[in-house]
């Protein structure tokens, strides 16, 4: 019987030689079981006709319920992942990889494998396969690779390392999408051709019993993503999903979405489910169909959301089907407020459109969660104002809004290369870190690019959100903002809110305190990035500048003005000794 070990890498950032202490770059992390792992283990099931035997393991699963330092979870990830290598024999170890800043993650666990098994084949999948086909095959221990969409790719991989002759799964599945090492040395390429048309066919998603145990564990509410459809038409500059799923938009049948649904809601107990389509609306008559058969089987705990609406193809009959299934929030991607940018970007959306959207979804009483992109090549500091005062013109519930960057395999990578704005190493694929930004101009630098986008954060998540004005969006957004301090740690503005729901609306003056307190910690050390933002004139902040005032005496200057002598050092340390003892 051969043995194969299959890995998934982490889907957060390899870990900084010296961690970065700025917050505007440091990221929160919530596991979610891995996709890719569960639809090719589902795959292999099917039709792989060898005798096995599996073992998984996903990286991602050290960092269930851990808070804090995502440098310290990758080390622990890499120990982990090394521990498993060790105890596990394997004659084929796999390893998906599905961003390309998790590609040294890859490399290190392969050269564990192969110290471990010299003689084992090595097959990687993901996007640095996909994108740098040739890079992929010749690093030194990779056998193969596989380009794009990858379970029937993978399963002919195991029929040739194995010698199996399926020739009734060659006719189905047509063999193409992958890079070979020769026992020669040599590499031969074979492009993808062809992408998978008969969706109907994809058995369901295998999930991990042992991890999913583990991850109900530590986070009950954890989400099982779902994908009803693949491929992009829509061509814009910024993204490579066409790669990876091709352009032609396929659908799975509507009744089979729902029965995977509720069979892994009674057979695992998950509750919420989050479809992860890049298209789920473009025909609509489907999605219709889906939202119509849901809602005769869906039970009251069971939660879906989307994690992507085309304003496109958003109507009325799409907004009724979301509400027949009880989803809360829709999100869409606008990611420029100015005409000019969005046509440079392909994006082409008409912003009248995208207003009356954002109306009509209102008015259905949902809410709205918006995307926004700034720093495209050639765009002008005050087009991205433009998109920032769209932002805040459209009044949505939350947003996200980052610089551009360009990674390879996309448009926009080619126009910044061109023009020789590509700020990054471009042979360190772990420096491809979109908060860090990755793009310059000629008027403008990278780091006023992060400067403009992480302002539009802060004042159009926690500062200026329509959660306020009613009582379940505090409750949403105390949840968050409780969230985001206890995984950023100097977030001041998170503890802010946090402590300002608790003391206006709950009444809870301890509570209130205690991230008060914790704030005002954080504005007190030297360089913090939050203190400019003390200044604005908003609820939240002003009721922490009369607890200031009041409870504090003496730091309300310190907050405002910047350290600059000996005398102020010291005061500093004994305001900061007494804000960490409490009030």
């Amino acid at each position: 019987m051969k043995k194969i070990l299959l890995i998934k890498v982490p889907t957060f950032e390899y870990p900084d030689d010296v961690e970065t202490t700025n917050a505007s770059e440091q990221a929160t992390f919530s596991w979610v079981l891995s996709l890719a792992m569960a639809c090719i283990v589902g795959f292999m099931k099917r039709y792989f006709t060898g005798e096995y035997s599996l073992k998984q393991f996903d990286m991602n699963g050290v960092a269930a319920g851990k808070a804090g330092s995502l440098n310290e979870v990758g080390r622990m990830a890499i120990d982990e992942a090394a521990k498993v290598i060790s105890e596990t024999d394997f004659d084929v170890f796999a390893v998906s990889v599905q961003f390309l800043f998790s590609q040294q993650y890859a490399d290190d666990i392969i050269e564990l494998a192969k110290r471990k098994n010299p003689a084992c084949k090595v097959i990687v999948g993901g996007g640095f396969a996909t994108i740098f086909p040739d890079k992929s095959i010749n690093k030194q221990n990779v056998d193969y690779s596989v380009i794009g969409e990858g379970e029937h790719t993978f399963v002919h991989i195991l029929n040739k390392i194995w010698g199996i002759d399926d020739p009734e799964f060659a006719e189905k599945w047509p063999f193409d999408g992958y890079a070979e090492k020769l026992d020669d040395g040599n590499v031969v390429i074979v492009p993808k051709g062809m992408f998978l048309n008969n969706l109907e066919d994809l058995p369901q998603p295998f999930w991990n019993p042992e991890e999913h145990r583990k991850l109900s564990k530590v986070n009950p509410r954890a989400s099982i993503p779902v994908m009803a459809s693949r491929g992009c038409p829509m061509g814009c500059s910024f993204c490579s999903t066409h790669l990876a799923w091709g352009k032609k938009v396929r659908f799975r049948p509507a009744a089979q979405v729902v029965n995977e649904v509720m069979t892994t809601y009674k057979q695992y107990g998950f509750k919420h489910f989050d479809f992860v389509d890049d298209n789920i609306t473009f025909q609509n008559d489907w999605f219709v169909d889906f939202c119509e058969k849901m809602s005769h089987v869906q039970p009251e705990d069971l939660n879906i959301t989307f994690s992507n609406f085309d304003m496109r193809f958003l109507n009325e009959s799409v907004l009724q089907g979301l509400k027949k299934i009880r989803v809360q929030s829709v999100t869409i991607a606008t990611e420029a407020g100015s005409k000019e940018m969005q046509r440079q970007i392909s994006k082409k959306l008409n912003l009248d459109r995208v207003r009356q959207i954002v109306k009509d979804i209102h008015a259905e009483g949902l809410y709205v969660h918006n995307c926004f992109i700034v720093g495209f090549p050639n765009e002008t500091l005050a087009q991205m104002r433009e998109t920032v005062a769209f932002a805040r013109e459209l009044r949505t519930e939350s947003i996200q809004i980052w610089p551009a960057f360009p990674y390879p395999g996309t448009r926009l990578y080619d126009e910044a290369k061109a023009l020789g704005f590509v700020t990054y190493d471009e042979e360190d694929y772990g420096s491809l870190k979109y908060r860090k930004g990755g793009i310059k101009s000629s008027e403008w630098n990278v780091e006023d690019v992060k400067a403009i986008a992480y302002d539009a954060n802060i004042e159009l998540n926690f500062l200026a959100t329509p959660f306020f004005d009613t009582e379940s969006g505090r409750e949403i957004l105390k949840n968050k903002s409780m969230s985001v301090a206890t995984n950023i740690t100097d977030h001041a503005v998170a503890n802010i809110v946090s402590g300002f729901l608790y003391g206006e609306f709950d009444l809870n003056e301890d509570k209130q305190n205690h991230f008060y307190n914790k704030a005002l910690s954080i504005l007190l050390e030297k360089d913090c990035l939050f203190k400019r933002y003390m200044h604005m004139d908003y609820p939240t902040l002003n009721h922490f500048r009369n607890w200031m005032e009041i409870n504090k005496p003496g730091s309300y200057d310190l907050v405002f003005d910047f350290i600059e002598t000996d005398a102020d050092r010291a005061q500093l340390a004994q305001v900061i000794t007494a804000s960490q003892s409490g009030v």
